[in-house]
């Protein structure tokens, strides 16, 4: 099977964290070294994900939010 790095861009505000959503992302079956997380701290989720989109490097963006949790596979 081929995989093709993936940008995962969580936004988040200031007061709150994503430490639960960047763990469970981490902890995928996903090949590691191809998994970039992209953390944008601010107000505005829509233009956290733009932010998070012009900095990413993946071949795949998948926004998460701060709250959600990924299943392993």
């Amino acid at each position: 099977m081929s995989y093709q790095t993936i940008s995962v861009i969580i936004p988040r505000k200031a007061n709150d964290t994503a430490e639960e959503a960047i763990q469970a992302v981490i902890q995928s079956d996903y090949p590691q070294h191809l998994i970039e997380v992209i953390e944008v701290i601010g107000e505005s989720p829509s233009k956290q994900r733009n932010t998070g989109a012009t900095a990413a490097s993946g071949t795949i963006l998948y926004f998460l939010d701060n709250d959600s949790i990924v299943t392993p596979t």
